[in-house]
């Protein structure tokens, strides 16, 4: 770019430049080290139960819930307000005894939630919040709320990490085509990582083995550029052909 390329650099500016990819190579091997620790389970099928839930496991609890949601609100009515006051106990609602995951719960949810939801608007909340409640507690899977919150820190942090070897990229010597394929890969991986985790948490296990392809091509594209760069530095043709400036 701009006539400049890696192997043309000053012998200062490409010894400062491999100091920054050796840094940000023991990082990312340490990062991947993490994640192996902190996951015993790997493979599509550990991030689907992390992230989903065992697909029979949810399904089954998915289903509970539906035919409870629709069962509060046909006790409750069909307007804004309540057409009489329930109070449930023995045959008059499902048994939610039978339902493990119901077992440390002294009071009937069924009964709370009605007696506390002031609108149908307002019963469906406090029931999506039971349910995913339900969820994080018998699938042992993350919440939304700290889904997003990770995501948030990092989809910035991965931005972050990638626009400077994106530079490199872009002042490296091969052809326009896979130049601009490879600068491009990594922004595309990030866009397929924690909203994919997002994604599979709320609806579907497919979009955690999207999520591991989203993974697999920043840690590919990170790979090629850090190669491709230290070729570039020193063993390319520029770097070899003495073009390159003294200082």
């Amino acid at each position: 770019m701009f006539g400049i390329t890696l192997g043309r650099l000053p012998i200062s500016a490409r010894i400062a430049i491999t100091g920054y990819l050796a840094v940000i190579g023991v990082g990312y091997l340490l990062s991947m080290a993490q994640m192996r620790l902190s996951y015993t389970e790997q493979g599509v099928g550990a991030m689907i139960a992390h992230y989903h839930g065992e697909p029979a496991r949810r399904d089954s609890i998915d289903a509970h819930w539906a035919t409870l949601r629709a069962d509060l609100l046909a006790r409750y009515g069909t307007e804004n307000t309540k057409t009489e006051k329930v109070e449930p106990s023995g045959d008059e609602v499902m048994d939610l005894g039978a339902f493990d995951f119901f077992a440390p719960m002294e009071v009937d949810p069924t009964a709370k939630t009605l007696e506390l939801a002031t609108s149908r608007e307002d019963l469906l909340v406090r029931i999506n919040e039971e349910h995913n409640r339900d969820l994080e507690i018998t699938l042992q899977i993350p919440s939304v709320a700290h889904l997003i919150s990770m995501g948030h820190n990092h989809t910035f942090g991965h931005a972050a990490f990638f626009v400077p070897l994106v530079v490199l990229v872009l002042f490296s010597s091969m052809e326009t085509r896979p130049k601009t394929i490879l600068a491009a890969a990594p922004f595309v991986g990030i866009l397929f990582d924690y909203p994919m985790a997002i994604a599979a948490r709320l609806w579907s296990p497919v979009f955690a083995v999207i999520l591991i392809i989203g993974g697999a091509v920043m840690a590919i594209s990170y790979t090629v550029i850090f190669v491709r760069a230290l070729y570039e530095l020193w063993f390319g043709p520029e770097a070899r052909s003495g073009d390159a400036e003294a200082v």
